[in-house]
């Protein structure tokens, strides 16, 4: 059942209060008109902003992602063509997107380390990953780039390609992520957002994802450690230390004997429409965190006496499609049968934390959200809420959602950020 969504509001309908209470009961005694989609996006993006210059990579403009990236400032947009790039690291807040998803590979180039790197250990030790280090309050967001697993071997250093994150915010959306034999993607002190992803570890003890007092958010995505390959074990899926991670419509996967997710006792895991499932011989989940809470999820194993997670009525989303120029938007919602749900967006993200009042972490930057739409469950816990972006604007600005339901007797209830990029 939706009681009133921003398409029905074309023209203009009454404005709903950003800070909206839950009413005593499921039951909502009027209908509720969502602010104009036209109006919402004119009042939010519309920010001022500063300068921002998008630079070409590929023919006809720099030949390398790092080239543009030595040159861009803070809010400019790297355009890059179909084609094989050097690793690189980006320490600004820009925006790295492939104007053809899967498309654009970057992969470890041993002719852009630093000279005399050849001959110094301590120089080699540092060579091999992508980097992402922006300033803390600065994000970067890379659409469709697929971070290949090469290696390369330099005296008896086997430097090996994959993603380092060390600070801020950064998101991954409709990206490969792969690593032979080491960390697919290593994320400490920073925000990580990932969208129908791939984060896969490969060869022997490979893991997919480590976070270390990190918070992680994904939806639609794939987190797998190696198979038994190459001569050793296989690798965790994904591994949380002293992490947050909200996951929906994802699936973790570990290899022989290993689990698809290890938490220690300092995480907190909320995980929606989701498998955690471990190789032969390994749990789907190993460890106690300190918050655990699933819904609509499964926890395989394949020997006894493995942790599991506590249900709980979480919000799953997904996002069938990306945002894009011109085009109808939509979100998959699942949570309790005919349950009020909001839905807010925000041209940023945020990591906020209010326990007294929401059982999860907020993601959106509360200084300039705004309510999108307000709705209720069917009889399945089920509702798709649309809005349509205008054409002729707002492309390569970001737009994020994220729902809240009011669950009775209940905290209230947050689900993943959706949305990213607008193409």
């Amino acid at each position: 059942m939706r009681i009133a969504g921003p398409q029905e509001d074309l023209d203009g309908g009454a404005a709903v209060a950003n800070h909206y209470h839950p009413p005593e009961s499921c039951s909502v005694p009027s209908p509720v008109v969502a602010m104009s989609r036209l109006a919402v996006l004119a009042v939010s993006l519309s920010l001022p902003l500063a300068a921002q210059t998008t630079h070409l990579v590929g023919p006809g403009g720099f030949p390398q992602i790092r080239d543009a990236l030595a040159v861009a400032v803070s809010g400019d947009v790297l355009h890059v063509q179909p084609g094989t790039y050097a690793h690189f690291t980006c320490d600004v807040g820009v925006t790295i997107r492939a104007l053809v998803p899967g498309t654009v590979l970057v992969e470890f180039d041993p002719a852009f380390m630093p000279p005399g790197c050849a001959t110094s250990f301590a120089c080699l030790n540092e060579q091999g990953p992508t980097r992402f280090q922006p300033a803390p309050g600065e994000a970067v967001h890379v659409t469709g780039v697929d971070f290949r697993p090469n290696q390369v071997n330099v005296l008896i250093f086997q430097l090996v390609h994959r993603v380092v994150v060390t600070g801020g915010t950064v998101t991954f959306d409709s990206c490969s992520i792969q690593a032979t034999g080491r960390i697919a993607l290593e994320v400490s002190e920073s925000n990580v957002h990932l969208q129908s992803c791939v984060v896969a570890g490969q060869g022997g003890l490979a893991t997919g994802l480590v976070a270390n007092t990190a918070h992680v958010i994904a939806v639609d995505t794939t987190f797998s450690g190696s198979p038994l390959t190459g001569g050793g074990l296989g690798g965790q899926g994904a591994v949380l230390h002293h992490s947050t991670l909200k996951a929906s419509g994802c699936a973790f996967t570990g290899g022989i004997n290993e689990p698809g997710l290890s938490v220690n006792p300092w995480a907190r895991v909320w995980l929606s429409d989701s498998t955690l499932a471990g190789g032969s011989g390994g749990c789907g989940l190993v460890g106690t965190p300190a918050v655990g809470l699933m819904a609509r999820s499964t926890i395989t194993a394949s020997s006894p006496g493995c942790p599991t997670l506590t249900t709980a009525p979480l919000v799953g989303v997904t996002r069938p499609t990306a945002i894009q120029n011109g085009m109808t938007f939509s979100l998959l919602i699942r949570t309790e049968p005919n349950t009020l749900v909001a839905i807010h967006a925000s041209p940023r993200l945020a990591h906020i934390e209010i326990p007294d009042l929401f059982a999860q972490p907020i993601a959106l930057d509360l200084s300039a959200f705004f309510l999108a739409g307000v709705y209720v469950s069917d009889g399945n816990g089920d509702l798709t809420a649309s809005w349509t972006m205008p054409p002729g604007q707002f492309v390569d600005e970001t737009l994020w959602l994220e729902t809240i339901a009011f669950v009775p007797s209940s905290p209230i209830e947050i689900g993943a950020a959706v949305g990213g990029l607008i193409r």
